[in-house]
């Protein structure tokens, strides 16, 4: 053999090794796109089924308060009291301990605490904790202008417990 033709086989050699690298890699970033699109297909899947049930629902609308299990309300009126502990609401901005009796009172309490789940999970976008402090001191008047009515019969105190437990519907006790 000749050196030229050494020098070309020496080539072709790296040529194919570089290319059986080239093959392998392709390999690699197939299956790891096949992986990908199979979990993103199971994500719209999942994601479907839940807009599919929420459109089901949408025909039946329930308050929070009808669908709650009992868990859920343990959560929320522990959360009510941390709430109204952590942000002293007493005075004019009380939270009354009969606010589980307040269909309207419930709700808002409810998907206040939902956001407030959402933008302490995680990494919330930079506003997020502010705009739910927003959502807070528009939610405060509402609620304690319907709750207004009950001041005088509930009170407790300086701080007052934040619930009533005979005020929580039976069933989630």
């Amino acid at each position: 053999m000749t050196r030229a033709a050494a020098g070309d086989g020496a080539v072709l050699a790296e040529l194919d090794d570089r290319l059986t690298a080239l093959d392998e890699t392709l390999t690699g970033l197939g299956k790891a796109l096949v992986a990908e699109i199979e979990e993103r297909t199971a994500a719209l899947d999942a994601l479907a089924e839940r807009v599919g049930q929420a459109e089901a629902a949408a025909g039946q609308l329930a308050a929070w308060a009808e669908t709650a299990t009992p868990q859920q309300w343990q959560e929320l009126t522990g959360w009510v009291d941390w709430l109204v502990t952590t942000y002293e609401l007493v005075g004019d901005r009380r939270v009354a301990p009969c606010w589980p009796s307040h269909p309207g009172v419930v709700e808002e309490l409810a998907a206040l605490r939902g956001a407030w789940i959402v933008v302490t999970a995680k990494q919330p976008p930079g506003d997020a904790m502010v705009q739910w402090h927003e959502s807070l001191h528009r939610l405060l008047p509402r609620v304690t202008t319907v709750l207004r009515g009950c001041k005088d019969t509930h009170s407790r105190g300086s701080i007052p417990r934040c619930h009533d437990p005979a005020a929580v519907p039976q069933a989630s006790r």
